[in-house]
């Protein structure tokens, strides 16, 4: 009979680059509800570098791995891969988006896994890349794996090149007991925020596709008693201070840094703002909501999903009609219960956990 040793038990989990993101916050939390708490890997990088960027990923140390990917179709961490799970001896794997997908289902059949599940967080990249849709055109017949998407039109976004392959959505939800109402004054208190300002918010890494850009036009469209706090880090965050500076707005333009507890610093907003040129369904809207935070997003990807109609409002990609809603928004009083209950009702983290678990059975 087989030893416990041989015994195949629990999920492993990988991604591209393990930092501060969406992708990334929930892999921490299929974690945290022992859901895939067998392995992460993260295909980029050096397991060290990866945790002095993003300390949160000392306390998954233990079971966490970065592989340092190399240049072009990497051969040798397929092989390093292959071997780490054979090791392990997972009976089941969940890859997050298409370089895992590719890196991940291959090394999984080799390593004999019984469950791969492969989650796709959004469609825009196939359509930027269409090489991926060979990818996974590839993977999907050699792979086989179990597919689930964030949402429906994801679903029948990949749907439309891989026809016959049915998807399970299941919504990137959130721990709704964490993120909640909070005061709004002790919140500004905390990060030095002026009880005097209305404040628009975001989060998210500084680059090109989420959009900031667009926040700080906005911003110089609007009174001058709204300001700007940018949460997060990224490589474009001079080019957003001189574009702040250049609208002589760089007063009005607050940088905190990277948050790792958004719940402490969402409170302090008057609204959310997401200015995102692509997204999928991101859990920055639903964190936002769910502590009572209306929403102002652009209209790209399955973000409609995400936004409650009755208090918030979606945008075309545009620095003026971002204004024309942050306006709206800000001009009338909030029903902060409704944003709360739109993602209680809709985007429950125990229904969430319960259908992974389903799909790695």
């Amino acid at each position: 009979p087989a030893t416990t040793t041989h015994r195949r038990y629990g999920a492993v989990q990988i991604v591209q680059k393990m930092g501060a993101g969406g992708i990334e916050t929930l892999a921490l939390d299929l974690i945290k509800a022992d859901v895939a708490s067998r392995g992460l890997f993260s295909l980029h990088h050096r397991t060290d570098e990866l945790i002095a960027a993003w300390p949160v990923l000392e306390t998954v140390r233990p079971i966490f791995e970065g592989m340092e990917q190399g240049a072009g179709f990497d051969l040798s961490l397929l092989r390093r891969l292959t071997l780490r799970l054979r090791r392990l001896r997972p009976s089941g794997i969940i890859l997050h988006h298409i370089g895992p997908m590719i890196y991940g289902g291959l090394a999984a059949r080799l390593a004999g896994i019984p469950h791969i599940v492969h989650v796709e967080h959004d469609a825009w990249h196939y359509t930027r890349n269409p090489v991926h849709i060979r990818y996974a055109r590839f993977l999907e017949r050699v792979v086989k794996p179990r597919r689930v998407a964030i949402t429906r039109q994801i679903a029948n976004d990949v749907g439309a090149f891989l026809p016959r392959t049915p998807f399970t959505i299941i919504p990137p939800s959130i721990d709704t007991q964490r993120y909640v109402f909070s005061d709004a004054r002790k919140a500004r208190s905390q990060f030095g925020i002026d009880p005097c300002w209305r404040v628009v918010g975001t989060a998210g890494r500084f680059v090109e596709v989420k959009g900031q850009h667009l926040l700080i036009h906005a911003l110089a469209e609007l009174p001058g008693d709204v300001h700007a706090v940018l949460a997060g880090e990224g490589p474009l965050k001079e080019a957003l201070l001189q574009q702040a500076a250049s609208l002589n707005i760089s007063h009005r333009v607050h940088f905190v840094g990277r948050i790792d507890n958004m719940e402490a610093l969402l409170p302090a907003f008057d609204v959310f703002a997401l200015p995102s040129l692509n997204e999928g369904l991101p859990r920055a809207l639903l964190e936002a909501q769910s502590c009572g935070v209306a929403v102002v997003a652009t209209q790209v990807g399955s973000v409609a999903d995400a936004v409650d109609p009755s208090t918030g409002r979606l945008v075309p990609v545009d620095g003026a009609a971002l204004a024309a809603g942050l306006r709206d928004v800000l001009s009338g009083p909030i029903d902060r219960d409704a944003c709360r209950a739109f993602v209680v009702n809709r985007f429950d983290w125990q229904s969430s956990i319960a259908a992974y678990r389903a799909i790695l059975a």
